[in-house]
């Protein structure tokens, strides 16, 4: 992947674009008005992972981090656990 001149800091990683590709994905069927469970459908009981996200929320926001780096750290520990939940899962 070539760097793309209006956004010099993008990374031309490949899994820069399989994490874009997912995101473009996401957001697709967002605009298409599906909602979380149509969304989330057959990946995880909906109940256990609002109650895990609410209880990792209430824990980094206890945090004195700025509001940033606390958004950045809600948005790793997800990925990482939607990771080693797949994983998990196989």
């Amino acid at each position: 992947m070539k760097p793309d001149p209006n956004f010099p800091d993008r990374p031309t990683h490949p899994d820069f674009d399989k994490l874009s590709k997912v995101i473009i994905g996401l957001d697709l069927l967002a605009k298409q008005g599906q909602g979380f469970d149509e969304i989330m459908v057959d990946a995880v009981d909906p109940a256990s992972l609002l109650y895990m996200m609410d209880q990792r929320i209430r824990r980094a926001m206890l945090s004195s981090a700025s509001a940033s780096e606390i958004v950045m750290a809600i948005y790793l520990d997800a990925f990482a656990l939607g990771y080693h939940y797949a994983k998990e899962k196989e």
